[in-house]
């Protein structure tokens, strides 16, 4: 389970999609031949969620849908997390580059109009968005989806919140990102 995390989040914080297998066998430890029969369990386990690990020459490449791919990104994160849900800083030091606690003030900010949501929602929230704003940058974005109706209501607020991000991190939210961060808002929001 440790190597499990470890490569995911290899795959999370350094790379979009691949890893060199000999980099990886010596920070794990561990040999090609460990490193593939984990391989082989973590695919296992993760054919629920459409996820694979490949080997192809001297890579570990990671397929699945990008959704999927996040989800299991989250639980990865949330694990390593533990029950500390409102330390900011486990998610600072997971995501160097992501000031949650500046995410914090602008989701508040977007939602002080309509008191939409509480703490541990929100420490979910930042955990998604910094999760988003990793894959984003480096060019990963959900599929194509049918798009859902947003009440106008909460449309402008996802859109609010969509804009801060993109104006502070230098991302790009195309229409699926923002059904996916309006899916996020209804999972956490208090309404």
């Amino acid at each position: 389970k440790d190597r499990f995390r470890f490569i995911c989040r290899e795959f999370l914080l350094k790379h979009s999609d691949s890893l060199n297998i000999d980099d990886l066998c010596e920070k794990l430890f561990v040999s090609e031949s460990t490193l593939r029969s984990d391989v082989k369990r973590i695919n296992q386990l993760n054919s629920a969620y459409q996820i694979r690990m490949e080997f192809y020459k001297e890579y570990l490449l990671l397929r699945g849908p990008e959704r999927e791919l996040r989800k299991m990104f989250n639980i990865t994160v949330f694990d390593d997390i533990g029950g500390n849900y409102f330390d900011y800083q486990l998610i600072q030091d997971e995501f160097p580059d992501f000031d949650p606690r500046h995410m914090v003030r602008a989701i508040r900010q977007t939602f002080a109009k309509n008191n939409y949501i509480n703490e541990f929602a929100l420490f979910n929230l930042v955990l998604h968005i910094s999760i988003i704003i990793e894959r984003l940058k480096k060019g990963c974005f959900i599929e194509q989806r049918n798009t859902l109706h947003m009440p106008a209501e909460e449309k402008y607020i996802i859109l609010d919140l969509c804009e801060i991000i993109e104006d502070i991190y230098n991302v790009k939210f195309n229409i699926e990102e923002i059904t996916e961060m309006y899916i996020l808002f209804r999972a956490n929001a208090n309404t």
